[in-house]
C-alpha cells in the first residue's frame, strides 16, 4: 500500500468518525486524529459534509 492509499482510506472514516464526533463520544482532537487531518482541514471538511447532507 502506497501513501495516498492509506490516506484515501483514512479519508473513508470520516463519515463514522463525524457521527461519533457530533454525538460526542469523541473530541474534536481524537477526531482529527482518527482521519489523519490537520485543524483547518478537519473542519473545511465538516462544513463540506454538513452542506452535502
Amino acid at each position: 500500500m502506497n501513501l495516498t492509499s492509506a490516506k484515501w482510506h483514512k479519508t473513508d472514516l470520516f463519515p463514522s468518525v463525524y457521527q461519533e464526533w457530533k454525538q460526542q463520544k469523541i473530541t474534536d482532537v481524537e477526531a482529527m486524529k482518527l482521519v489523519g487531518m490537520k485543524r483547518n482541514t478537519f473542519y473545511r471538511r465538516v462544513k463540506e459534509y454538513e452542506t452535502n447532507l
